[in-house]
C-alpha cells in the first residue's frame, strides 16, 4: 500500500446505481486513480465494488494499491 493516500481521489457519491462500476473501472484504468471515497450512505456500493473488483480481476490494479 502505497505510503500516502493520493491528492486525487474519486467521490461516487451522487453517481447512479447504473453507472457506478462503468466509472469507477474507468477511473482506475484510464485516469490512475487510486483514491476511491465511498460509503454506504450513498447507496451505489454493490456497484462501486463491481468496478474495483472488475479492476482487479483484470490485474490492473491490487487492493493493496487503493485506499
Amino acid at each position: 500500500m502505497p505510503s500516502e493516500i493520493p491528492l486525487l481521489g474519486l467521490g461516487t457519491w451522487k453517481i447512479a446505481k447504473d453507472k457506478a462500476q462503468e466509472v469507477v473501472y474507468h477511473a482506475i484504468k484510464e485516469l490512475n486513480i487510486r483514491h476511491i471515497d465511498c460509503a454506504c450512505d450513498y447507496g451505489n456500493e454493490v456497484e462501486v465494488g463491481r468496478g474495483i473488483n472488475q479492476a482487479i480481476s483484470e490485474g490492473i490494479v491490487t487492493r493493496e494499491e487503493l485506499w
